[in-house]
């Protein structure tokens, strides 16, 4: 009798960034394979974005999304009721602190994949992204993933369960084009301002580049 093998993994997680005007287009895909010899019950793939944490970040970005292998995908701001482990331990309803996008199926196959892809368009440079792929052992319903659930070597996301870090970054800075003012975090300092011609870094960081610059450029 062959024994159950209970395993899923994340197979791709990948993205790039463009300049859209005034904001960045970020495409994010993230693949998932079930490599276990039986299927296995709900399962899908999640996608957390710390960055985007208040409402009007939330507002100020234009979510597309598609799924394969999965229902059609959905989404969650921050303020909404999601799923999670609460600080307590237990497993529940709480709030969510950020964006969560996410593709789900009822049974998930042996050796079958599943994919979630995005398209956000947001007045920022870089986004962290927290991925994973989850599932429920078909006997139990005890929910596992990729990362392993019981790691300590990955951060843990909003819902409280470890997930790969992805970050996408726009490089070089995008040029300014005059038509708008962007609120947001400075992406060397972490600074908080409104982001001003050249480019969406802050002063002080600019400055200290263009020392840096001149260091190298004479030496």
């Amino acid at each position: 009798m062959t024994d159950t093998v209970l395993r899923i993994a994340v197979v791709s997680m990948d993205g790039s960034v463009s300049s859209a005007g005034p904001r960045c287009r970020f495409l994010i895909r993230v693949e998932g394979d079930n490599d276990s010899n039986c299927s296995l019950g709900l399962s899908g793939i999640t996608i957390n974005v710390p960055r985007i944490r208040s409402h009007e970040r939330y507002q100020a970005t234009e979510i597309q999304m598609s799924s394969y292998g999965c229902s059609a995908p959905f989404q969650h701001g921050p303020g909404d009721v999601i799923l999670g482990f609460r600080d307590d331990g237990s497993f529940g309803e709480k709030t969510a602190t950020c964006l969560k996008m996410e593709c789900v199926r009822e049974q998930w196959p042996p050796h079958e994949r599943i994919a979630l892809e995005a398209v956000l368009l947001a007045p920022y440079i870089i986004l962290d992204l927290q991925v994973r792929v989850w599932s429920t052992r078909p006997e139990t319903g005890d929910g596992f993933g990729d990362p392993d659930w019981m790691t300590t070597e990955q951060q843990k996301d909003q819902q409280g369960i470890p997930a790969y870090s992805l970050i996408l970054r726009h490089e070089p800075y995008m040029e300014y084009d005059g038509s708008n003012y962007i609120y947001d975090e400075c992406p060397i300092c972490g600074a908080g301002h409104v982001f001003l011609p050249p480019a969406f870094v802050c002063s002080a960081c600019r400055e200290r580049d263009k020392r840096q610059q001149q260091k190298t450029t004479s030496s």
